[in-house]
């Protein structure tokens, strides 16, 4: 029984990691296009009409930089919590839970973080920081 729980828990943790990293849009990609856009609301006349724009850009960018499965929305904290459920089962030994527990957790912090994303998508967090400096200042003006 053990046996198989741990290779339940073993091969979801591997699909997961496998849709998330396959499901993630290029990022450094649409940073550069989020930065071009964010240049274009610059050059729209008129502070309404920016303001307008800018949250348009921060729309349509933000939800391209979320990964999607099958035009879904991948939210690996809900999948995370149904395998820890799963490596809670009173039927693990000790030994086994504290290993999952240790691994799940590894895993998170070292995929599934926002330290992770920043690291592999420096551009795109820039460009990002970028709008959210124009919007600041477009809401000292309004």
């Amino acid at each position: 029984m053990n046996t198989q729980i741990n290779q339940k828990i073993s091969t979801r943790l591997s699909e997961l990691e496998e849709i998330y990293c396959h499901s993630k849009p290029n990022l450094n990609e649409q940073g550069i296009w989020l930065f071009l856009a964010t240049l274009g609301c610059w050059s729209v006349s008129g502070i309404g009409y920016q303001f307008v724009a800018i949250i348009i850009t921060f729309y349509i960018f933000t939800s391209k930089a979320l990964p999607r499965v099958d035009g879904k929305v991948f939210l690996i904290s809900v999948e995370l919590y149904r395998l820890w459920r799963l490596y809670r089962t009173d039927v693990l030994s000790k030994k086994d839970r504290v290993f999952w527990r240790k691994t799940i957790f590894h895993v998170v912090f070292l995929k599934y973080s926002i330290f992770y994303d920043i690291k592999s998508s420096p551009y795109y967090y820039a460009a990002y920081l970028f709008l959210m400096a124009t919007l600041f200042n477009l809401w000292d003006k309004i």
